[in-house]
């Protein structure tokens, strides 16, 4: 309940430097496209008549300009071991779309704040973790895949969702407020791995392998104590070298592993100093 509230809203758009877009799922050639409104558009007539027209207010970043979202940002963070987590805020007008159906390159998490929302989720992922390199329009037969049943989320619903995975959602007959939060895995996959534990000469077999190989897409646990058992984390290792053709000792790559955990401990505290610097001008610390 103290997550987040629309009320808020105001506060948030005051802030310098918030970047927030108008976006509406149109469709065209009988192909769902996203529209987004020119900032010259919004600053003419206001972001409410664009509201009321059907589009959804989209605040990138929420975590930079609210303590608690960042707070459990960070918290997640800190859980999942990853790089990065980041939090973007969505409210629907009533009977709207603001997204037309997609899928996203990082998991992410939707916490319904108020309101509701009706979610179509694909069964199985059209790119099976996909990076932000392999992001595009859905083909026609991805379309036609299987979905699980359409549901609703309500105040106090959570959904996960898999990066990868097709997914839309509009509302009904009343507004909706959510937020959903990124879990980022750049530099946290298997290939930033094998790139940290193998000589140079292999590092751009495995670049260029990344985008047809999706164990070398996987996320790293990199939280304590890793999230995988090592039998696990060694059988993932030994798979990925098997498709390239390649041979590593693991001794070298648990040493390469905790290079990377290092690397990505020091981007975070790097990131959360700079983030926490920005919320103090604007009268927002983490308690």
């Amino acid at each position: 309940n103290n997550l987040f509230e629309v009320e808020n809203l105001d506060t948030v758009l005051s802030h310098p430097y918030v970047a927030f877009k108008l976006v509406k799922k149109v469709l065209r050639d009988g192909k769902e496209w996203l529209g987004i409104v020119p900032p010259e558009m919004v600053q003419e007539r206001g972001a409410l008549a664009f509201f009321h027209n059907g589009y959804s207010l989209l605040v990138n970043k929420l975590e930079r300009h609210w303590a608690t979202v960042a707070k459990v940002a960070r918290q997640l963070e800190l859980s999942f071991g990853l790089a990065h987590v980041s939090c973007n805020l969505y409210l629907t007008p009533p009977n709207a779309s603001g997204f037309e159906s997609h899928w996203d390159w990082m998991d992410v998490i939707v916490v319904q704040m108020s309101g509701a929302k009706n979610w179509s989720l694909w069964k199985e992922a059209t790119v099976p973790y996909s990076t932000s390199k392999l992001k595009r329009q859905p083909e026609d037969y991805e379309l036609q895949a299987t979905r699980y049943a359409d549901f609703q989320l309500e105040k106090g619903d959570m959904l996960y969702i898999p990066r990868g995975t097709l997914h839309n959602a509009s509302t009904g007959p009343t507004q909706s407020l959510h937020l959903t939060f990124g879990i980022e895995p750049t530099g946290c996959l298997v290939a930033d791995w094998l790139t940290h534990c193998t000589a140079p000469e292999f590092h751009p077999l495995i670049h260029n392998s990344t985008d047809h190989l999706a164990i070398l897409r996987r996320s790293l646990p990199l939280g304590p104590p890793w999230g995988l058992q090592l039998d696990e984390l060694q059988s993932l290792f030994r798979n990925a070298l098997e498709q390239l053709d390649i041979d590593v000792r693991y001794e070298d790559a648990l040493t390469g592993l905790e290079k990377l955990r290092s690397e990505v401990e020091v981007r975070r505290t790097v990131r959360w100093s700079r983030d926490d610097e920005f919320r103090a001008k604007i009268g927002q610390t983490i308690s």
